[in-house]
């Protein structure tokens, strides 16, 4: 319960003085992060990133095939 009252201040705009930052600086922090560590943090999986993406998995289906047949 008190990480969803973190939250909810953070997003009203507490956020600076509790955690020295606002949600917006900390996202453009996380984009400077090398894409590993940044899924590492986030806890993203391989398997979260193709469902997330298939439509983009779709538009390049033909190079994608080409690459995981070593051509």
């Amino acid at each position: 319960m008190g990480d969803i009252l973190d939250f909810i201040q953070y997003k009203e705009g507490k956020e600076k003085e509790k955690f020295g930052m606002t949600f917006e600086e900390l996202c453009e922090k996380l984009k400077c992060i090398d894409e590993i560590t940044l899924m590492e943090v986030l806890e993203i999986s391989s398997e979260d990133l193709v469902e997330r993406f298939e439509d983009k998995i779709e538009i390049k289906i033909n190079q994608i095939k080409k690459d995981l047949r070593g051509e």
